[in-house]
């Protein structure tokens, strides 16, 4: 693949906001998501956040919070990246808002 067509993945995701069992299933959420939303709030930027049914969390969801095609300099180049940006649980409410996130794909049930 040339290497400016190349997409780096960098995880920024502080400890703590999520379980260990959830994080070792993050490739099964990330590709098999029960919704993607659009984040609203944050201005130009393309930020998506994947929902999930937690594995130890009643009454909540998961969530993670990816910004996807942004571009970085690297070593005097610029580069499209995508980079997880926060995971944790919400209540199913607090995805709903229409001001803020806007469904994608998928449902919240």
């Amino acid at each position: 693949m040339p290497e400016e067509l190349r997409l780096n993945v960098r995880i920024d995701v502080p400890g703590g906001g999520r379980d260990a069992a959830d994080w070792d299933r993050l490739p099964a959420i990330l590709a098999a998501p029960e919704a993607v939303l659009l984040d609203k709030r944050k201005g130009g930027g393309r930020v998506l956040l994947f929902a999930f049914e937690p594995s130890d969390r009643e009454g909540r969801k998961g969530k993670v919070v990816v910004r996807v095609e942004f571009s970085v300099r690297h070593r005097g180049r610029t580069r499209v990246s995508n980079s997880i940006r926060s995971s944790g649980y919400v209540k199913v409410a607090n995805l709903s808002e229409a001001a803020h996130y806007e469904p994608l794909a998928g449902e919240l049930e």
